[in-house]
């Protein structure tokens, strides 16, 4: 309800009561509308805050930049907004530089962003691990995973530390080209920093390691998740039942579904097709050796 809270706050609490609202007030029906895209209606509050004489701040010039970048089109106007913080004597903080980051690298400009990232490092401005978060999945979305590993390993060098998130986009996208062997490595030296894993990772290594034909060690792993404690849902369960009938072991994988119940993990159809695709495949092999005979 957009309208009814920009006239609340301009007819009511202005107009008829005469009392300003506090910039926290704004920033926040700003940053829903950016959120909601509605980037015009957003832009045109910032607009009535200068008129009005207030002076916005820190997260109000990051929200604008963010909403700008959203555009796609008003890249170029986002990066005066900085120009207007200066004249506005208000010195830009990281979460404006990572907003304009990030926005770079949502439009596929990964390399702009790195690039401002690294000028704004050497000037001394602070730059967080967000910022380089948002260049590393930039860099993900392009598929220039090289380019992704090597912030990865500067974010370390600024003594940084990469968080879940950033790992994870990482570990993902080495699976999905099939590269298991970054993707562990990527995975044990995230464990050895007491980050947590979660199914959804798990899971993406799982999948990676069956897309291999490495049906084994998919075993082998789900095992050694389940007694770490890792929380395996439906989809991971759905990979090691596949990997068990391609192993010619589908009674092993009915006889775990006793364990998807007690986590009140419901079947589906996915599950079904497995386990349909498992019988149907032990056939096969039943009267492939028949045939031999």
């Amino acid at each position: 309800m957009f309208d009814e809270a920009i006239d609340f706050l301009f007819h009511f609490q202005i107009k008829k009561f005469r009392v300003l609202p506090s910039v926290f007030s704004f920033n926040f029906l700003i940053n829903r509308l950016v959120m909601c895209n509605e980037v015009y209606m957003a832009l045109g509050v910032y607009s009535e805050i200068k008129r009005l004489g207030l002076c916005p701040n820190h997260h109000t010039y990051a929200i604008i930049i963010k909403g700008l970048c959203k555009k796609g089109d008003d890249l170029i106007h986002a990066s005066r907004v900085f120009d207007e913080m200066v004249e506005a004597g208000v010195t830009p903080n990281s979460y404006c530089y990572a907003a304009f980051i990030e926005g770079l690298c949502n439009n596929r400009m990964s390399d702009l962003g790195y690039e401002v990232l690294q000028e704004r490092r050497k000037s001394n401005a602070p730059i967080e691990a967000y910022a380089y978060a948002a260049v590393i999945r930039g860099f993900c979305n392009e598929m220039k995973l090289d380019k992704a590993e090597s912030v990865f390993f500067d974010m370390e060098w600024q003594g940084l530390v990469p968080d879940f998130h950033v790992y994870s986009l990482l570990i993902r996208e080495y699976c999905k080209i099939g590269d298991l062997q970054k993707a562990e490595v990527l995975y044990d030296d995230m464990i050895s920093k007491g980050i947590k894993t979660n199914c959804v990772i798990a899971s993406c290594i799982l999948h990676c390691m069956s897309g291999l034909g490495m049906d084994s060690r998919v075993v082998d792993r789900f095992k050694e998740l389940k007694h770490s404690g890792v929380f395996l849902d439906g989809v991971a369960y759905n990979i090691v039942f596949d990997s068990l009938c391609k192993l010619g072991k589908v009674d092993d994988a009915v006889g775990m579904l006793e364990e998807l119940k007690s986590m009140r993990i419901d079947l589906d159809i996915k599950h079904y097709t497995t386990f349909i695709n498992g019988y149907c495949l032990q056939e096969i092999v039943m009267l492939v050796r028949r045939s031999s005979f």
